[in-house]
């Protein structure tokens, strides 16, 4: 099977004070391809060669971009399997994006129970009773970061089958982002506990609003736009736990 990267190398070459072509003085810079041969100009005289790594680029200084692998040799865009759920693998270090979760401090990783949430075990549930807003936040919020642009037809979720009409959700958000920053003020949900001077705020275009619900299983198209980023709020039931 043949492989293709985007780029193995890119030769910048500069002239400075003189003609290139007399080689009087020329600096060449190389981005990536570091196991690849010298351009053949080196070793002449008033050459010179820099040797830079597309990992060494400064995010800062020259931007970045979305589902890249990085290797010394090439960069080349992350394939990622049609057939495979992404979301579980977001739980993965340095593989997509990650799942963030709303605490009094702000947004970070998962309280104990959370892991419920993941464990593929039927027996072991996170329960929204409220608990989760005793010392934090009263809203139980989710960010699922997908680490780039993707089509997300819908969402989908409902409680345990045995549980299936006593413990569907009465209210919750359902929001989107594109991750693009300068969209961030204008959008309409600002989601964290910045307000109290705590943590980071993330902002959200607000898809779905729902309150009163009682359908046990929730089923919600999503507009048909790239989100990198989606939110799950949902506080506690006004009755019973969900």
């Amino acid at each position: 099977m043949r492989r293709f990267s985007l780029c193995c190398g890119i030769l910048l070459a500069v002239g400075i004070l003189g003609a290139v072509a007399d080689l009087g003085a020329l600096t060449i810079y190389r981005i990536g391809g570091q196991g690849a041969p010298l351009p053949a100009a080196v070793g002449k005289a008033g050459v010179q060669f820099v040797q830079l790594a597309w990992a060494e680029m400064d995010e800062s200084a020259h931007g970045n971009i979305d589902l890249l692998r990085i290797t010394p040799e090439a960069i080349a865009p992350q394939k990622l399997d049609p057939t495979v759920n992404l979301t579980p693998l977001l739980l993965q270090n340095d593989y997509l994006g990650n799942v963030l979760y709303l605490t009094w401090i702000g947004w970070g990783g998962p309280d104990d129970d959370d892991w419920f949430i993941w464990d593929g075990d039927p027996d072991t549930v996170y329960l929204g009773d409220g608990h989760f807003a005793q010392h934090g936040p009263r809203f139980k919020s989710l960010i699922f970061d997908f680490g780039g642009l993707f089509f997300i037809e819908r969402i989908k979720f409902y409680p345990r089958e045995i549980h299936l009409h006593d413990r569907f959700i009465e209210s919750f958000t359902i929001g989107t982002s594109d991750g693009d920053p300068l969209k961030d003020p204008d959008r309409e949900l600002q989601a964290g506990v910045g307000g109290f001077g705590r943590g980071s705020v993330v902002a959200f275009d607000v898809i779905h609003d729902i309150a009163e619900n009682t359908d046990p299983v929730i089923e919600l198209e999503l507009p048909d736009d790239p989100v990198q980023k989606v939110l799950f709020r949902a506080p506690e039931n006004t009755r019973g736990i969900w």
